[in-house]
């Protein structure tokens, strides 16, 4: 794998978990 794939891999899985941890507080909240 070159260092290009593995960031955006890393990136895609950021996005995921911040977009998931998101949702769920805001339907905590709400």
């Amino acid at each position: 794998m070159r260092v290009r794939d593995v960031v955006i891999n890393i990136w895609l899985i950021l996005t995921i978990i911040l977009f998931l941890f998101l949702t769920f507080t805001g339907n905590k909240i709400t």
